[in-house]
């Protein structure tokens, strides 16, 4: 039975046994939030995290930034850029392959734009866990992406 994580912002599905993790929100004003970010973590150590930024703007940059950053700590990663549709979204961002402590391990890092708000989506599993938990994080992405409402033509 899934859990659900429902909170002002971001609502989603995730494996009941997996920890979360919400970081403090960045408010813009009094009531407003401009950032929030939530992770959720298997009992072997993958997980997914969504980040939602206020205002639908462009995620390029967010997306960008995150493999500089990947890059920074895995200078020999391989990059792959991916567009997909996922949850009606549609989904723009790369999938990285990298060595860490002599095991190959995959992210996928997404970005989505809504009518309201711009989404970065990031996952992570050593190769073997990844095989495993590849659907389980499509589709805890999937169940954040059906609650959105898209952005407009």
């Amino acid at each position: 039975m899934p859990a659900l994580y429902d909170q002002p912002g971001i609502c989603f599905d995730y494996p009941e046994n997996w920890d979360i993790e919400e970081s403090e929100p960045v408010a813009k004003g009094v009531s407003q939030v401009e950032y929030q970010q939530v992770a959720v973590q298997s009992p072997g150590g993958a997980f997914w995290t969504v980040s939602r930024y206020a205002g639908g703007r462009d995620v390029t940059e967010q997306v960008k930034a995150v493999v500089s950053a990947m890059r920074e700590n895995y200078p020999n990663m391989d990059v792959e850029p991916i567009e997909e549709t996922i949850g009606g979204h549609e989904v723009g961002g790369f999938e990285l392959t990298f060595f860490y402590l002599d095991l190959i391990s995959t992210a996928q890092v997404r970005g989505v734009v809504t009518r309201d708000d711009a989404w970065v989506i990031f996952c992570q599993a050593e190769d073997r866990e990844f095989v495993q938990l590849g659907e389980v994080f499509r589709a805890i992405t999937t169940s954040l992406l059906r609650r959105l409402q898209k952005a407009p033509l």
